[in-house]
């Protein structure tokens, strides 16, 4: 099995070490990240269904206005 290849990189210069660009005390847990997706998904789904539930009253009450109409005339 041959040897694995190791290209320099640009980013890193040769004896340097990255150095973190932010606070590494304000990073959010993966279980905190994981809960903001979830509720943001259910937040987003709710809006979605509320706008689809709201058009169909909206047609439902037009089609009863149409029916109303025609048996009185």
């Amino acid at each position: 099995m041959a040897n694995a290849k190791v290209y320099e990189t640009s980013i890193v210069p040769k004896g340097e070490m990255l150095e973190p660009v932010r606070n590494q005390e304000m990073i959010a847990s993966s279980m905190t990240i994981e809960v903001l997706h979830i509720a943001t998904f259910f937040v987003i789904f709710a809006f979605i269904f509320a706008g689809i539930w709201k058009a169909a009253v909206a047609i439902e009450r037009k089609e009863k206005a149409s029916e109303n109409s025609k048996v009185t005339a």
